[in-house]
């Protein structure tokens, strides 16, 4: 294992994520406890197949059309969490799942992505990155794209 003090930011996302894909057990079960799967039209009747969804996209996967559903809606009421008794966080997971699979498919292992619609804080995100080396890319955020990002279950669409 690297010297903690070495490790850049997506290190440490990598990390997170390889601990999730060994330990969880795709029991299903934080699906089931989910309080946004019912109203947004999530199929929990394979609650199993659906957190190994989410398993496959934060590997790097094409995921489901349900996990990408699920990983969209996430309210992040941590409602999943008590749910699993194997020390996964079900609620990490899916947020990693959803920032790691997105971001890779467009940006590959060498950068990881920055939006942001505050110019000073972006700059000074960019000079860090460049400082430490955990390399940034914007990407856009802006009125071209806000009805591509509108989401009624969530501040934005992640997908």
């Amino acid at each position: 294992m690297a010297d903690v003090e070495s490790l850049t930011f997506t290190d440490v996302l990598k990390l997170q994520s390889d601990r999730i894909l060994e330990a969880c057990t795709r029991c299903g079960k934080c699906a089931e406890a989910c309080p946004m799967t019912d109203p947004a039209g999530v199929d929990t009747s394979d609650a199993p197949a659906l957190v190994g969804g989410i398993l496959d996209l934060l590997a790097g996967g094409p995921g489901t059309p349900g996990a990408e559903r699920w990983a969209t809606v996430c309210s992040n009421s941590g409602k999943c969490i008590d749910a699993c008794t194997y020390g996964v966080n079900p609620r990490l997971m899916v947020n990693l799942a959803t920032l790691t699979g997105a971001i890779i498919v467009a940006l590959g292992h060498d950068y990881a992505g920055l939006f942001s619609n505050d110019e000073t804080l972006a700059a000074q995100l960019y000079a860090a990155g460049m400082a430490s080396g955990e390399k940034l890319w914007r990407l856009p955020l802006g009125p071209a794209y806000d009805k591509l990002i509108e989401s009624r279950f969530a501040d934005i669409k992640q997908t």
